[in-house]
């Protein structure tokens, strides 16, 4: 098993289970009276931001990677031409033989 994959996976499902649940939490909380809203609508703007800029730091990532992976073929040393035989010179009046 490989250890990496396995702990990024893990990471991947538990910040999103993770803070589904607090929202959750939260709101049940405030809806309950057991939350104030001055309390409440920080905490909901805190989680809401922090994972917006969760999901756009993915997204730059994958956008960093990928433009990486364009330089990196730009960058590439050029194949080797292909030079091609020169094509014989026909003479006009004159036999091909």
């Amino acid at each position: 098993m490989d250890w990496e994959k396995a702990t990024e996976a893990l990471q991947t499902l538990t910040r999103p289970l993770v803070t589904i649940v607090f929202t959750l939490t939260l709101s049940w909380g405030f809806v309950m009276g057991k939350v104030p809203s001055e309390a409440y609508m920080p905490l909901a703007a805190l989680i809401m931001g922090f994972w917006f800029q969760q999901r756009q730091a993915e997204k730059e990532n994958v956008a960093n990677k990928a433009a990486d992976k364009l330089v990196e073929k730009m960058t590439a040393p050029a194949p080797a031409p292909v030079v091609a035989e020169p094509l014989p010179t026909i003479v006009l009046g004159e036999r091909v033989r």
